[in-house]
């Protein structure tokens, strides 16, 4: 399993090397540091952490408040502030964003160990509850392979894999090629039980066992997996009921 890429944003020269360190000795993969606001966001931007350690006051005028609701539009990493400023006002500013967790400084590396480890289980590894279909929810589709018109019960199409200019159905117990785009094959595929994970993947949401976000792999009842592109990581885990 891959190491979970760490980004922090700290202006404490002091303080940051203290929380390199402490990655360091405890696993993680430190991607990069920035002390201001345009460093931070454009960084962030460029090697997509898995996690963000942020301070509130900064350099200049930007503080991480504002530099959360920016990366919030293209990054969902979780944050975790790291401030020694502890009044009313600036908790409700803090709140605002949904950060992961909220440290005092100063910080132990016991503390801060305890607190990724809490949101590493959480990021690595989600529990998929049984999908809620309607009752109008088609049980099948029909698809021309070869020669014939064939009747396929969707209980049993675990995934789609673009080959080319084919689809390839991974079934529970065969595999269909078909001469089919994959945006007409989706058209026929009801987006209450099937979404997309990439742009070569479709998959069913019945038979999704587990979602790795850290290594960005879904993990699939047949003991396959597919690749969870960043693209499509938001829309996904929106879509899937996680408990």
């Amino acid at each position: 399993m891959s190491k979970i890429k760490v980004f922090v944003v700290e202006d404490d020269t002091l303080f940051a090397n203290q929380l390199e360190m402490y990655l360091d000795e405890l696993g993680y993969w430190l991607v990069g540091t920035a002390d201001n606001a345009k460093d931070a966001v454009e960084m962030i931007a460029a090697v997509r952490p898995d996690l963000i350690l942020m301070d509130i006051h900064l350099k200049e005028r930007k503080d991480g408040v504002d530099i959360a609701r920016r990366i919030k539009h293209f990054n969902q990493a979780p944050i975790i502030f790291i401030s020694s400023l502890d009044d009313a006002a600036t908790y409700e500013r803090v709140k605002s964003v949904l950060p992961i967790a909220f440290l005092n400084k100063p910080v132990s590396k016991q503390k801060l160990k305890r607190t990724i480890e809490l949101i590493v289980n959480q990021i690595r590894q989600l529990t998929i509850a049984p999908v809620n279909r309607s009752p109008d929810t088609p049980l099948h589709i029909s698809i021309k392979n070869q020669q014939q018109i064939e009747r396929l019960e969707l209980k049993d199409l675990i995934s789609v894999e673009v080959l080319d200019k084919r689809c390839q159905l991974n079934l529970v117990n065969r595999t269909i090629e078909l001469r089919t785009p994959l945006k007409d094959l989706q058209k026929k595929l009801p987006p209450v039980l099937f979404l997309q994970t990439h742009r070569s993947f479709v998959v069913n949401l019945q038979h999704i066992k587990q979602v790795n976000l850290a290594d960005h792999i879904i993990f699939l009842s047949n003991g396959s997996h597919v690749p969870l592109s960043r693209s499509y990581r938001e829309a996904v885990i929106a879509q899937l009921n996680v408990v």
